[in-house]
């Protein structure tokens, strides 16, 4: 549900700043509130990101005599420092335009991340975005910053879709490389015959 509700909350940031608010305006003198509809739209999004910090601190804080119940505590810190990270990737898909298959169709979104990508031998590596899903890899090319709009405060990402793999037909090498955060792997395709 979370995740809905923050896909959709570049949609509600668009309507309100494309949409005539002065009703709206006269609802929160009415009734005296400091905060504009805005601020509150927000405010879940604000929310589940503390949310993994209190469970944190209960978990710190738990009796260690008390195994079942820190357990719990355990696995509930478990999902809520996944839930944004899922939520995030659902915005960044969001904007992927341009794929005309059904993303259901690729299983569940495992993760997205922009990566350096070597295409056929290039010398120079090309920025893409990868949505990696249960059953496929898809490759997009990111928008120029200039395609967002500036009334926007809350803008999902734009993406444009280049190509995709399907997992059962491609091989993964890894090189091992001198800089741990320098992973560099190779994904080669294997086509069927016939195709």
């Amino acid at each position: 549900m979370y995740a809905t509700y923050c896909k959709n909350k570049p949609r509600s940031e668009n309507f309100l700043s494309t949409t005539d608010v002065s009703f709206l305006a006269q609802c929160q003198r009415d009734i005296n509130h400091v905060l504009d509809l805005r601020s509150y739209l927000l405010k879940p999004v604000q929310r589940i990101m503390k949310y993994h910090l209190i469970l944190e601190k209960l978990l710190k804080y738990a009796p260690s005599r008390n195994a079942k119940r820190r357990d719990e505590l355990q696995e509930a810190l478990e999902i809520m420092e996944r839930v944004p990270r899922y939520a995030n990737d659902i915005i960044h898909l969001m904007g992927l335009e341009g794929y005309n298959g059904d993303f259901e169709s690729l299983g569940q979104l495992l993760l997205q991340e922009n990566f350096q990508v070597y295409i056929n031998g290039q010398r120079k590596p090309t920025p893409r975005q990868i949505f990696m899903f249960q059953f496929a890899i898809l490759f997009s090319k990111p928008a120029p910053p200039k395609a967002y709009s500036r009334k926007v405060s809350v803008q999902a990402p734009k993406y444009s879709y280049k190509s995709h793999m399907l997992l059962t037909q491609v091989g993964i090498t890894r090189f091992l490389a001198e800089d741990a955060n320098n992973v560099q792997f190779q994904i080669k395709v294997f086509k069927k015959e016939g195709q």
